[in-house]
């Protein structure tokens, strides 16, 4: 329901869509007074509360959260604008962030379109978002994938980069809470020791991180939009694998994906090893409901 004050919207971004407006006034390009100022409840996150708003002469986006863990917002935008830089066609959209302040981030906003026209577009912003590589393993901050902190403490070697800094960083964390057992830190450690010969070498690419099908959407145009990163240096296959957490993309995604830049071979067959980190995280977040996706994967390792 549109509503003119909302009490979990700080201050702070009250205060920034007031100079905003203002700004628009004077330059007479039609600012929205404050007093018909609307905001109304976006769904469809699990850790923000949403709101879209219009300021000055567009639709702005603002996400909140009460008590978000340290720097949240700003890693985000951050995050946003490094793969904004990254990059060039014009066929997939990285919201801009407008304001970032401890408790909240305002940007763009953009239009949801239902359907899969997007796909391939999505597939050449995303093959150019990998294009940009480094030869260390991780990022200069830890980042956030949803509420877990990730250790992105980098390295030259992307198997102990991947074993350290993510799954047996994830496994203690849900150890320690006894999400899983002893039995399953063991059949972990098995795994981890097959690891060099299950995934190949790969260059250390920029990640969005956290591409499962709720974080891209379609836009007007045939474009594709691309939302919540959780960014850092790793394999390009384990952004492809989190795509197929909640179902998979159309097709003409992977396919599109393979013209940009072909895949290595039998990286279907990995899918379940990269993801493994997500429903890791998932079982740390949420619980026991993901206890089943993360023993399936463990499965073939037990003694």
């Amino acid at each position: 329901m549109a509503r003119e004050v909302d009490s979990r919207i700080p201050q702070e971004v009250i205060d920034f869509l007031d100079t905003r407006e203002r700004s628009y006034s004077r330059g007479g390009r039609g600012g929205k007074p404050a007093s018909s100022r609307q905001f109304d409840s976006v769904s469809g996150g699990s850790i923000s509360t949403a709101f879209k708003v219009a300021s000055g002469s567009s639709t702005l986006f603002i996400k909140t959260h009460a008590e978000p863990p340290l720097d949240m917002y700003a890693i985000e935008a951050e995050s946003l604008d490094l793969l904004r830089g990254a990059v060039k066609t014009e066929r997939l959209v990285i919201p801009e962030v407008l304001f970032q302040s401890e408790n909240a981030l305002v940007m763009s906003f953009v239009e949801i379109i239902r359907g899969d026209a997007h796909a391939e577009a999505l597939a050449e912003g995303l093959a150019e978002i990998h294009r940009q590589t480094q030869d260390e393993f991780g990022y200069s901050r830890d980042t956030y994938c949803g509420l877990t902190l990730q250790n992105n403490t980098r390295t030259t070697d992307g198997h102990e980069f991947f074993a350290e800094r993510r799954l047996l960083y994830l496994a203690r964390l849900c150890y320690d809470m006894s999400r899983i057992s002893r039995q399953d830190m063991k059949a972990l450690e098995r795994l981890l020791q097959d690891l060099p010969s299950i995934v190949p070498q790969q260059a250390a690419s920029l990640l969005h991180g956290d591409l499962w099908t709720g974080n891209q959407f379609g836009t007007t145009g045939g474009r594709a939009v691309l939302i919540d990163p959780a960014i850092s240096y790793g394999w390009r296959e384990a952004d492809i694998a989190a795509t197929m957490l909640f179902g998979a993309l159309p097709e003409a995604f992977y396919a599109r994906y393979e013209d940009c830049w072909r895949m290595e071979a039998d990286w279907r067959q990995r899918v379940p090893v990269y993801n493994l980190y997500h429903w890791l995280n998932h079982l740390l977040m949420f619980g026991d409901p993901y206890s089943t996706a993360v023993q399936a994967i463990l499965k073939p390792y037990r003694a």
